[in-house]
């Protein structure tokens, strides 16, 4: 069975500038006054898998769009899907309707840099940055808990 997902209400992606996930009160553990920052390829990511579209097509697509080898996106797109899955972001949803990608605009097309798929935890009451997931070694709460997930503890 092909699995696809869908976002789970808990937050809201805002494109100000940066792509940002704005968590909603009480929504998720320890996360109330505090926002998800996405890179651009995290971001890309986000978008096409709460619209349905395989991990397949994002792949084939983001090959087309990114100078990355195929093993590599695979991967980063394996954890970003796990690190959202656990945060509680996304959830399988195997009876959704499948989507393609959206066209590349002219001129985007295997042109980009590659950059792994990276979420950045900002606290909006200390003015504090946080990167977490696989590329990052990090001592944050939000690091362990899906650390645990991907390796059963902290690195």
């Amino acid at each position: 069975m092909i699995m696809r997902y869908k976002s789970t209400g808990r937050a809201e992606l805002r494109e100000i500038g940066d792509a940002i996930l704005l968590p909603k009160k009480g929504a998720i553990e320890n996360m109330d006054n505090k926002v998800l920052i996405l890179n651009n390829v995290a971001a890309y990511l986000w978008k096409q898998l709460t619209e349905g579209v395989t991990r397949e097509d994002i792949v084939a697509d983001a090959l087309t769009r990114f100078k990355v080898q195929e093993d590599e996106l695979s991967k980063d797109l394996a954890y970003f899907v796990e690190t959202v899955v656990h945060l509680g972001l996304l959830a399988e949803a195997p009876s959704a309707k499948p989507r393609k990608p959206r066209e590349s605009p002219p001129g985007e097309s295997g042109d980009r840099q590659y950059r792994h798929p990276k979420l950045y935890l900002y606290d909006l009451e200390t003015d504090e940055e946080t990167a977490f997931g696989p590329h990052v070694r990090g001592r944050s709460y939000v690091h362990r808990a899906v650390t645990r997930g991907w390796h059963g503890g902290c690195c």
